[in-house]
């Protein structure tokens, strides 16, 4: 008999301990979900900070602030960088062309 008291005793704990977790869990996600949204928050006006200081920072300004030589400079390195993407691109349409042509068909 007070065997099966003990089982009935610990069976409420468990169910009491249980309860607790799961609304112990439930906080916790609301939380999380908090603590996300806050994140999302922080990256999005981070981002807004960025693109208004980049937009602060003109094109024409730069190129008033160089020389002519840095400005050709900074062309021709443009133009190789150009000229290697343009060659590593030909090279991988080459490659895919030679195994399985069928996936560059439009559909």
């Amino acid at each position: 008999m007070q065997a099966v008291k003990l089982k009935l005793v610990d069976g409420v704990r468990n169910t009491k301990t249980y309860t607790g977790l799961k609304l112990d869990n439930r906080s916790l996600k609301e939380q999380n979900d908090e603590l996300n949204g806050q994140i999302i928050n922080l990256s999005i006006q981070g981002a807004k900070s960025l693109f208004t200081e980049s937009l602060s920072e003109s094109l024409a300004a730069e190129i008033n602030n160089v020389s002519r030589a840095e400005l050709m400079e900074a062309i021709h390195k443009q133009e190789e960088i150009n000229f290697r993407l343009q060659d590593y691109i030909d090279r991988i349409i080459v490659a895919i062309m030679e195994s399985n042509p069928s996936i560059l068909e439009v559909k």
